[in-house]
């Protein structure tokens, strides 16, 4: 069915200012309402962060609905909205921040909500410096919007808006790297976690309105190259700018990094072995399932079940009859009393621990069955020994495996340091919520913490796959940075003696070479003016040549350039004369361009004729160049010559013959009606198929495919109707098949299909079963609704034959088969008497 849709309208482009509207006006609500009632989830995100006051959070709630109402064509209604909507933002910003700057309480602070003194911020409720500033400059981007057809309005509103965003980037990335100088300004004035999320929404959506604003292109003078170029600076400023925080955060956090890494891989290593061992008794529990249901049909065999040696499996099995009496049991049952919980993703499975986990199956059996019930007990002895025995971090490395018992209280297994099960709070009704409570929320991580030994330790926590269980893998803060500690000392040793090092051979390499220099500045003058002289001549010259040429020196910096060089590139001879020539080609072909001769240059001679790379034009577009490089010696100097030449044309000419080669084979191998291989390309690919499947020792089906009643369609519907009938039913085969298949139309209504790469011979009934469903969908030929069905006749390699026609034969006898059972049906070749 057809959908009935709409070319995108205009303020389509403002989905995105539109949804950052939305997030800020969502955390508006958010944080107000944890501030009325008190909800400190709601003001702070995190425990222990800074909470968002109210005056924040009613300024982003404004800024949400300006952003909201921004459109394309401003309405008096909407542009008095985020007009007056940036005043009131204004207003409140610059009453708070003047508080701050003159030292003053004008009570706007705790306007609306009274917000306590907790003697510690003795400006309880106040709007931080950082964030006054960005509602400031958001304020007057809202104003000056209406008014950007001027270019100093522009250049404003462009400033403003990435100031917006750098400085919530900048407070995000603080708390992300834990640089608190980024969000705080000063002691008492602090941006918070949220706040700097929400001027980051801000940014983004000021950002996307003022990139499709018409004032930004007459801003860039509509010129592509301008937008790409501040774009890219943009873009490039702020890579170099998180690169360098990044950097500085990486010297004082890199021993964080570490430790969490190897946690983390104990951790995974401990979690994945408790989910193979309770996977492998699940296994083990099935296949004892499947051999007690298959024997218990039978006395005999059932009684050899029963004497089956269990005790590499299981610790104990218990079977029940229909009146749950127990008619036999091996091993012993665990003591009662025992640890046990359900698991969430296991059905009838309970983890145990009893001296060691245990894994227990308690299953009901249909009721025809003679055993209704089985109990077992499978040990998961790697289990237990790995988490008695792990030290892999030092001696104080515990795992600690828990279940959630209620909201607030966990069931903890036995650990190394803790023999016996034992209960533990989450923390989840404090500030400082415990690593378990993160790991049953299904949440996984690092933390610092104070374990229940008083102890400082750090964890990595994290659920166990869907199972419902939690697990944490700590040790001792002491343990882990000693090592680190050291090696940290040993490092910076070796750093320093480096450094020095370095330092001193520069100065030793450096202070003849000044002197060289004294000694060589007044014959480098006069140098200089014979050079000049020579360049002169030799620039009149190629100034006159129907060619590209330019003259590079060893570095690849440009000597010359030529009248046709300057109109190839665009470049005037002045802009060019001092660069590297390496910037006339883009960066992802410079390796196959300049650069490629570069790793010759120190050759005694070097010539490259017909080097074809791609060049770039000072407009930005690319084209490819036809190069020539050769080699002489000017006064003592290394000079090459490059003979440029523009190649546009030609490869436009090669690549429209080279489309019209591959249209010409297309058309000689395929159907013309229906796009699929014709026989020609059909034998190639089948004998190819074979051969293949032959090497593999892979199966190999073929179908032989008739359109059932097709001449009645084209008689009752005439043959343009038959045509679109076979176009349909090709496309539904191509549908129907994989795109290692090969599916060709051998005659008028006849199709055949191969089917490769079949890993079981059963294989090929499945598919065809589900052709045979896919074609009876009814179609709409020509207002007529007509459901099509097909016969299909199917041979099998190495089942039938090992050759392709006998295949095909095989599997048109097969067909025949299929018709005279009433069409509409599939046949697989069946061997008579007479068959060879």
């Amino acid at each position: 069915m057809l959908l009935n849709t709409k070319l995108p309208s205009k303020s389509a482009y403002f989905s995105l200012p539109k949804f950052c509207g939305a997030l800020l006006i969502l955390l508006s609500l958010s944080v107000i309402t944890g501030l009325v009632f008190k909800i400190t989830i709601l003001t702070s995100i995190l425990p222990g962060y800074i909470n968002m006051v109210f005056n924040t959070a009613f300024c982003f709630g404004m800024a949400g609905i300006a952003l909201i109402s921004l459109q394309n064509d401003h309405s008096t209604y909407r542009f008095r909205a985020f007009f007056y909507l940036g005043l009131l933002i204004l207003t409140i910003a610059l009453l708070s921040l003047s508080q701050s700057v003159f030292g003053v309480s004008n009570g706007i602070d705790q306007l609306i909500i009274k917000v306590p003194n907790d003697h510690i911020n003795p400006y309880p409720g106040r709007m931080a410096i950082n964030t006054a500033f960005c509602f400031i400059m958001a304020s007057i981007v809202f104003i000056f919007l209406p008014f950007t057809r001027q270019k100093w309005a522009s250049m404003i509103v462009s400033l403003l808006i990435f100031l917006i965003f750098f400085l919530g980037l900048s407070a995000l990335l603080g708390y992300l790297l834990k640089l608190s100088f980024l969000f705080s300004w000063y002691r008492y004035s602090q941006m918070a976690l949220h706040t700097a999320s929400g001027m980051v929404a801000l940014g983004i959506g000021l950002g996307s309105i003022w990139f499709h604003h018409k004032s930004f292109e007459y801003f860039l003078n509509k010129k592509e190259d301008l937008r790409v170029i501040l774009i890219s600076s943009i873009i490039i400023f702020f890579a170099v700018y998180i690169s360098a925080i990044v950097g500085f955060a990486t010297i004082s956090q890199d021993n964080q990094g570490l430790l969490k890494s190897l946690l983390a891989k104990s951790f995974s290593s401990q979690s994945q072995l408790l989910l193979n061992s309770i996977d492998k008794s699940d296994l083990k529990f099935k296949l004892l399932i499947q051999e007690i249901e298959l024997s218990a049909l039978n006395k005999d065999s059932f009684e050899k079940t029963l004497n089956l040696n269990l005790s590499s499996n299981f610790s104990y099995v218990a079977l029940y009859n229909s009146s749950n009496r127990l008619i036999y049991q091996f091993g012993n049952p665990l003591p009662k009393g025992a640890m046990n919980t359900p698991l969430k993703s296991k059905q009838n499975i309970q983890l145990l621990w009893s001296d060691g986990f245990f894994l227990q199956h308690d299953i009901q059996l249909p009721a025809n069955h003679l055993i209704r019930r089985v109990v077992t007990l499978s040990p998961l002895n790697e289990f237990t020994i790995s988490l008695s025995k792990n030290e892999s971090l030092g001696t104080s490395n515990e795992t600690v495996l828990c279940i959630q018992k209620s909201y607030d209280v966990a069931n903890c297994f036995p650990s190394r340091l803790t023999p016996h099960p034992f209960v533990r709070t989450l923390g989840r009704n404090t500030d400082t919520p415990r690593a378990m409570s993160y790991a049953l929320f299904g949440k996984s991580g690092l933390l610092n913490y104070v374990d229940y030994r008083g102890e400082s330790v750090i964890g990595f926590y994290g659920p166990v796959g869907h199972l419902g269980l939690g697990m944490v893998n700590k040790v001792d803060t002491r343990d882990l940075y000693q090592s680190v500690r050291s090696a940290l000392l040993e490092t910076l040793s070796i750093l320093i003696l480096t450094i020095l090092l370095s330092i001193g051979f520069i100065y030793w390499q450096i202070q003849p070479l000044i002197k060289r220099v004294v000694n060589s500045e007044q014959t480098a003058l006069k140098q200089e003016a014979l050079r000049k002289e020579s360049e002169n001549k030799l620039r009149a010259i190629l100034g006159h040549i129907g060619e590209g040429i330019a003259t590079i020196d060893e570095a690849g910096i440009i000597q010359s350039f030529n009248n046709k060089a300057q109109l190839i590139f665009g470049f005037t001879e002045s802009e060019l004369l001092g660069q590297s020539l390496i910037q006339l080609m883009p960066s992802i072909k410079r390796i196959l361009g300049l650069e490629y001769y570069s790793l010759n240059i120190k050759e005694n001679t070097f010539n490259k004729k017909d080097i074809e790379v791609l060049g770039q034009r000072k407009n930005g577009e690319e084209f490819p160049l036809e190069l020539s490089i050769s080699e002489l010696t000017h006064e003592g100097k290394r000079i090459f010559t490059l003979i440029l030449r523009d190649i546009t044309q030609k490869k436009a000419l090669e690549a429209e013959l080279e489309k019209n080669r591959k249209l010409l084979m297309h058309q000689a191998s395929h159907d013309p009606l229906t796009g699929l291989s014709n026989r020609t390309q059909f034998e190639h690919d089948f004998e190819t198929a074979l051969n293949r499947a032959k090497r593999s020792h892979e199966y190999l089906a073929v179908l032989f495919c008739d359109l059932d009643h097709f001449k009645e369609v084209n008689d009752q519907h005439g043959h343009n109707a038959g045509d679109l009938l076979l176009k349909q039913i090709a496309d539904s085969l191509r549908y129907l098949t994989r795109a290692t298949d090969i599916v060709a139309r051998v005659g008028g209504d006849e199709f055949v299909i191969i089917l490769t790469q079949l890993k079981h011979i059963n294989d090929a009934e499945v598919v065809v079963e589900k052709i045979l469903r896919g074609i009876e969908n009814p179609l709409l030929l020509n207002g007529k609704t007509i459901t099509p069905s097909i016969s299909i006749g199917a041979s099998l390699y190495p089942k039938d034959a090992s050759d392709t026609q006998q295949l095909l034969k095989l599997a048109d006898i097969a067909l025949y088969s299929a018709k005279q059972n009433g069409r509409n049906q599939y046949a697989l070749y069946q061997p008579t008497k007479d068959s060879p």
